[in-house]
């Protein structure tokens, strides 16, 4: 799992946050209830914003979602990214938005094209 998780995370850092200006997340592993991951918002060093998202992650219910057609890897990447759109949708003063932030998923994942929020 680590190993998956950290593979999600290198190609994260190296293909999507440098064109989203974004800093790496930091991860939260959680196993109780029914999500897949949360938002948490942002982190905070002398009441100033450091763009460095934090994310809970449920390592639970990603290991649930796996099916034949998709894998562990697949189920933390999309999920990570749609974390990620929902911080671009906080950083833009926007309200969140589902389905914003789930094409922002998917567009990376099905077709390598990073949306803009």
């Amino acid at each position: 799992m680590n190993k998956t998780l950290d593979q999600v995370l290198k190609e994260i850092k190296k293909e999507i946050l440098p064109e989203i200006k974004l800093k790496e997340p930091i991860i939260y592993y959680n196993s109780k209830g029914k999500y897949l991951a949360k938002y948490l918002g942002f982190n905070y060093s002398d009441n100033k914003r450091i763009d460095k998202p934090i994310i809970r992650l449920n390592c639970a219910e990603c290991l649930r979602s796996v099916k034949k057609n998709l894998s562990l890897y697949d189920v933390l990447l999309t999920t990570v990214l749609h974390e990620l759109g929902h911080a671009l949708q906080e950083i833009k003063g926007k309200p969140f938005d589902e389905n914003e932030a789930e094409n922002f998923a998917y567009n990376y994942w099905n077709f390598g094209q990073i949306t803009e929020i």
